[in-house]
């Protein structure tokens, strides 16, 4: 079975993501698989640089955002089982003809309803394509039009595929074809007149001393080529290369014979560079091997500036991943679904904020702080000389809150029947609030969790209290004669 991976790598794969996605009943598929682990899936598609490739401008917009959660999932490790069940479910009839016939037949393909309703014919065969790699069967015909319409597709697909000439495991749906092609090459004969051939031999023969001059022997992989005048099992690779570079098809080349001889010719010759790419593959592992421990410091700081770019490309593709969503989302979500937008960027917007510079964060706390301190000095519910009475007012359940404690000495002196909470003493049982008649809360001297405790049950019962900012005796003694207001939100800042 082809490997996932290999598919995804694969040059094919725009047109396997379209083809895919012209079925749109595999989107619900998708977003059942996408939401369960939305977090792990975005990470791995974030650490994947497969969509910076130009070949994927291929894939229409509307596609983009289903492709990339499609990419995501097949390149977790999910992926080969999710693969399976979005063919199996996506196109249930052909997944049964192909996992039960012994050999996929075009034929028999044009006549499942699934295929035929497809709206994108070359498209619609290249699920035939997975599907037959996913079970390891070849695709075949038996009829003049199945053989047309299978040059037409393998043109189609080399037209829009990357011109790099990259073998994947796609080839092997051209195997029988190129099994055939090597039977006609060696009935014809058509090596050995290339290589007897005045021309062509004492070229061959030259470049067989060039390369002992310099001590180089390929006997080893290539045998004795003077001898080799047929073509087997391992040219079959420098057929496929020659067939996708060329963009031409077996058939096309079988019948010409210019073109069949242009291929012979450049299989004389890639012989010789495979040769030479066995000889660098044995010398480069034989290099590593030897220089492997002068090498790991390299490596390894490598790895820690890639290390680096991936974050630092996780946070852009993030931030830019996030507007491409907020601008959809916007066009298409009602007012209800706007304000939904909303909690998401903040969700967004508080993770990247945890990434900022510690101190920087505190600092702005720490600004936020002071603005909701200057904000309630600022206010109207604070005792003012001109408010203060000389009288004591007569309540029976007082309660002050904060100040020296000096002052609150002098103070309880005063008022020994009151409630004191002292400026630091954080875990008062709140109910000595809600039962009193009256809060007196000395800002001069407290904590800040006191003065956020205090103000969070005041806002919340809606209790009558007031502030004063003087840790004064005299100051203390006139604040007894006030009025106490109503505590709302307009007087702090939350």
């Amino acid at each position: 079975m082809t490997k996932i991976s290999q598919i995804i790598n694969s040059n094919d794969y725009p047109i396997i993501i379209v083809s895919i996605l012209k079925n749109t009943k595999v989107y619900s598929l998708i977003d059942k698989e996408y939401s369960k682990n939305k977090i792990n899936y975005d990470e791995v598609i974030l650490r994947s640089k497969i969509f910076k490739n130009k070949r994927f401008n291929m894939i229409p917009e509307s596609m983009i955002n289903y492709g990339i959660k499609l990419t995501a999932i097949l390149l977790s490790n999910n992926g080969e089982y999710f693969f399976r069940k979005i063919l199996q479910e996506g196109w249930p009839q052909l997944y049964s003809y192909i996992r039960d016939c012994n050999k996929i037949i075009y034929e028999d393909v044009a006549k499942i309803k699934e295929y035929a309703a497809e709206s994108f014919e070359m498209y619609a065969f290249y699920i035939v394509v997975l599907l037959g790699l996913l079970h390891n069967k070849r695709v075949s015909y038996e009829t003049n039009e199945g053989k047309s319409f299978a040059q037409e597709f393998y043109k189609w697909r080399f037209s829009i595929i990357d011109d790099d000439p990259v073998l994947t495991e796609f080839n092997t749906i051209l195997d029988e074809s190129c099994t055939r092609t090597l039977g006609q090459i060696n009935k014809e004969k058509i090596l050995e007149e290339r290589l007897t051939e005045d021309k062509n031999k004492n070229m061959f023969t030259a470049l067989f001393g060039l390369l002992q001059t310099h001590n180089i022997s390929l006997n080893d992989e290539l045998g004795d080529y003077s001898t080799s005048m047929n073509l087997n099992d391992e040219d079959k690779e420098l057929l496929n290369i020659y067939a996708i570079s060329s963009k031409c098809l077996f058939d096309e080349i079988l019948d010409n014979n210019v073109k069949k001889r242009e291929m012979i010719d450049f299989v004389i010759s890639a012989r010789f560079l495979q040769g030479m790419i066995k000889k660098y593959e044995v010398l480069y592992k034989a290099y590593i091997e030897l220089y492997k421990n002068n090498l790991i410091d390299g490596i390894n700081l490598s790895n820690k500036i890639e290390q680096q770019e991936k974050i630092n490309e996780k946070l852009i593709s993030e931030n830019q991943q996030l507007k491409e969503e907020l601008r959809k989302m916007k066009e298409e979500q009602n007012k209800h679904e706007a304000q939904e937008i909303i909690k998401i960027k903040r969700q967004y917007e508080s993770t990247i904020q945890e990434i900022a510079d510690t101190i920087e964060r505190y600092k702005e706390e720490n600004e936020a702080l002071k603005t909701v301190i200057e904000d309630l000095l600022q206010g109207n519910h604070y005792v003012n000389e001109e408010q203060i009475v000389n009288d004591i007012p007569k309540v029976t359940k007082g309660v002050i809150i904060g100040g020296s404690p000096q002052w609150q000495q002098n103070m309880k002196s005063i008022v020994p029947h009151y409630k004191f909470i002292e400026a630091h003493e954080l875990n008062y049982d709140t109910k000595i609030l809600e039962n009193a008649d009256r809060i007196y809360f000395n800002t001069a001297c407290c904590s800040h969790p006191l003065f956020y405790k205090t103000i969070n049950i005041v806002r919340k019962k809606k209790l009558d209290i007031l502030f004063i900012n003087n840790n004064s005796v005299t100051a203390g003694i006139k604040m007894f004669g006030q009025k106490s207001g109503q505590y709302t939100d307009k007087h702090l800042v939350s």
